[in-house]
């Protein structure tokens, strides 16, 4: 009973800052996808290689999902919010560096930095939610998340 009692305070401490994280995540995802997209065209690639770009954000989380939420139970939710967002980061970051055509297969690989940033963060704010939450408060919380992504997805086109 403690240790449902421990997680419920960390989540209600940390939730604010995991849901205003997962926001700012998501308002990064929504900029990067089409940038992404009109830097692959800039390089002079054509539609299909267009939708494989767009499948590269959906591949790492394809293949790691089930583990990565095997780690998130044994290991916490927090250093995996941190760790998505960092990997978000790198992988927007480095698509500076796809400046020439022949470096467009970084394209593909950092895109799928960033999807696997954006679904390691979903999935740890989603589970401190799950188990930091008291059953009355679940509603409640998952609103919440719902709420701070749709602001982010809204947002980032705004932005750019």
């Amino acid at each position: 009973m403690d240790g449902e009692r421990g997680a419920s305070r960390l989540a209600a401490a940390w939730l604010p800052v995991s849901l205003a994280t997962f926001m700012l995540n998501q308002a990064a995802i929504n900029m990067i996808r089409p940038m992404a997209s009109y830097r692959a065209l800039a390089l002079g690639l054509d539609t299909a290689a267009l939708g494989v770009l767009a499948a590269a954000f959906s591949v790492a989380p394809l293949f790691f999902a089930l583990q990565l939420g095997r780690l998130i139970d044994r290991r916490g939710e927090l250093p995996f919010i941190v760790g998505g967002s960092l990997i978000l980061l790198v992988g927007a970051a480095g698509l500076i560096f796809v400046d020439r055509p022949e470096r467009t297969p970084l394209l593909f690989v950092l895109f799928a930095l960033v999807g696997l940033g954006e679904n390691t963060t979903g999935v740890a704010v989603q589970a401190m939610i799950a188990r930091g939450s008291a059953e009355e408060a679940y509603d409640r919380r998952l609103a919440a998340f719902s709420l701070y992504a749709s602001i982010g997805q809204m947002a980032g086109p705004a932005i750019t």
